[in-house]
């Protein structure tokens, strides 16, 4: 990763996920989406993204989401 980039999971409820993928195709799939099941709760899904020093599409995008889904967002950088 470069300085100053993050790495943020999403975590949502399975039932939001078409929802959180409308808001990245509407911001124009400003980054790559990794989706993950989680192994404790069978209805929760981590969408896992960087996001990029002033990158406001991304940042849009993962406010409009956040907003959008009730997705609780984590910040999985080390350091």
């Amino acid at each position: 990763m470069e300085k100053g980039e993050r790495k943020i999971c999403a975590q949502i409820d399975q039932n939001m996920l078409m929802q959180f993928l409308s808001y990245w195709c509407i911001a124009g799939k400003p980054c790559s989406l990794l989706i993950k099941a989680s192994t404790k709760s069978p209805h929760l899904l981590g969408v896992v993204f960087t996001v990029r020093p002033f990158d406001k599409a991304t940042i849009d995008f993962m406010e409009r989401a956040q907003q959008g889904t009730g997705a609780k967002m984590w910040d999985l950088t080390n350091g």
